[in-house]
């Protein structure tokens, strides 16, 4: 699900036979409980009361019950427990099933037995993607009568729907199984689920990936990594062409990341394992992902490199710091000092305290078709936070970033060094702020497209810094050319494709930037003018 959107999920708790003197509960986290009576038709249940005291779930009717409306937001991992009680003999079956928008969404079947028969199964992997070629482990953990362990040599079946398993039936070991997924040559995504005695399951998803491959200029030499391609350039002209789907992290300075750049030379994405000539990113998608385990890209020291054509995805900076005062900053790209080049890439679904999805530290950095997307804060700057520099942002779009604050962009000062931040050609909506400047910083923006409808900010600007967009309010601003409001038109948001479409108002609105091909290498302009 989309990170920052709120889905109402809606639980039926259904068991026939459920004795009359027997007891059924459902227990929220206390802060989505809170939430919940507090939303819109909050505490809206059938076949149950709800006592705000103790936040319990009382079902008076098993046959058929619901809890209507639980919110929650995109990303969000939230824990619900289910209390029963029935007399020590009684054998009893509780079906519970999550729906969001009537598409069911997780359930489970609950059973008791005096025979300490499986009752509930945790499937996990030992990785949550794995690349073509290789290999993840499986553990179901199966538990019977108490949640306690189920009896060794229990039988535990295992299916999948892509890529291959080590065996097919396991028996449980201490109430646990395990099976190896070969994950095999085709990409895509595995579904695999475990079973056993044919009263439970759990099923668990697994992303399937090509590998990464990366070459040095034309050279026969192929690594597995980007970072040993990173590690082995020696001069600032050099050209790193890389394919597949990168994915392994590394740690550098006690930061740990995909690729730590501290030289100047280009790291372009877009290319096959058959062919390093062709430039096409829309054609060949080139990804760079750290899994969550780290940032994803790092770029450190007085140098000016050039990074195009990669989707950079997965960063968490939690535990990393890097920020004006110990925050955790920079989950998709950590610029400090450089002056760097970013151009016809997509950072998206990356997650910081400060600048999920970039953060720019006393750079010059230039930004040029950039899709910065759906990224997520807890404190400042969603989508990009500046501190100190003069970076350029030429032809971007910023949208949906949430968390924090909310702004899509945050600008500030880093000490005494103020920021001067340039916009040109941007698409920037759908935050709680659109942009924040603060005081003594300046953004100067040049044909702005900002959303309206859906896509709207709550604010388009706020702060006390000077924002040149052609406003006058309470903050200090002087004439700027070029403002819109309408809708993006965008392609397929929600499958993170955020071309503009034939009927987005952002068509031929812009103003010659000086850029001459677009996020897909193509020319531009086409059709009246520069969108």
């Amino acid at each position: 699900r989309g990170l920052g959107d709120v889905y109402k999920r809606q639980v039926y708790i259904s068991s026939p036979d459920f004795p009359p003197q027997g007891y059924l509960a459902l227990h929220l986290e206390p802060e989505l409980f809170d939430r919940w009576m507090a939303a819109n038709g909050g505490g809206l249940v059938k076949g149950a009361t709800v006592a705000t005291d103790t936040r319990t779930i009382s079902v008076a009717f098993p046959v058929d019950a619901a809890v209507y409306g639980l919110p929650l937001t995109g990303g969000e991992i939230s824990t619900a427990s289910l209390s029963l009680g029935v007399q020590p003999t009684a054998t009893v079956a509780v079906h519970v099933s999550e729906q969001i928008d009537g598409e069911e969404v997780g359930g489970s079947l609950y059973t008791t037995s005096s025979t300490n028969a499986p009752r509930k199964i945790a499937l996990e992997a030992s990785a949550g993607s794995v690349a073509t070629g290789r290999s993840v482990r499986l553990s179901a953990a199966v538990v019977g009568d108490g949640f306690v362990p189920v009896a060794d040599e229990t039988e535990v079946r295992f299916t999948t729907t892509l890529g291959n398993l080590s065996t097919e039936t396991v028996r449980t070991v201490n109430g646990a199984a395990t099976v190896t997924l070969e994950a095999g040559t085709t990409p895509g995504t595995a579904i695999v689920q475990a079973g056993a005695s044919g009263l439970v399951t759990a099923t668990t998803l697994i992303p399937i990936y090509r590998p990464c491959w990366a070459r040095l200029n034309d050279g026969p030499t192929t690594f597995s990594t980007l970072q040993a391609a990173v590690d082995a350039s020696t001069h600032p002209t050099d050209v790193i062409k890389v394919a597949g789907h990168c994915a392994v992290t590394n740690t550098r300075g006690g930061m740990t990341q995909v690729v730590y750049l501290s030289k100047t030379l280009t790291i372009r994405g877009g290319y096959t394992v058959t062919n390093w000539t062709t430039f096409d990113p829309r054609a060949n998608p080139t990804v760079l992902d750290a899994g969550g385990q780290g940032r994803v890209l790092v770029i450190a020291g007085v140098v000016s490199p050039t990074v195009e054509g990669l989707h950079v995805t997965g960063g968490n900076a939690d535990g990393l710091g890097g920020g004006p005062a110990g925050e955790d900053a920079g989950g998709g790209v950590y610029v400090v000092s450089a002056t760097a080049t970013l151009k016809s890439s997509h950072v998206v679904n990356n997650v910081a305290e400060v600048g999920g999805g970039l953060y720019l530290s006393s750079s010059d950095a230039e930004l040029v078709n950039l899709v910065v997307a759906d990224n997520q804060a807890t404190g400042r700057g969603g989508g990009l936070y500046v501190g100190g520099g003069a970076p350029r942002l030429l032809h971007t779009t910023i949208a949906r970033n949430v968390g924090g604050e909310g702004s899509g962009i945050h600008v500030t000062n880093a000490g005494s060094s103020y920021s001067r931040v340039s916009l040109t050609n941007t698409i920037l909506m759908s935050h709680t702020v659109g942009i924040t400047v603060t005081a003594g910083n300046t953004a100067a923006l040049e044909s702005t497209l900002w959303g309206s409808g859906a896509w709207s900010n709550d604010a388009d600007w706020g702060g006390d810094g000077l924002i040149l967009a052609g406003w006058e309010g309470t903050v200090v601003v002087i004439t700027g050319t070029r403002n819109y409001w309408g809708e993006p038109g965008f392609v397929a948001p929600e499958m993170g494709d955020y071309h503009v479409g034939v009927n987005s108002m952002a068509l031929d609105l812009g103003v010659d930037a000086g850029v001459r091909d677009d996020v897909d290498g193509d020319p531009r302009p086409t059709g009246h003018g520069y969108d």
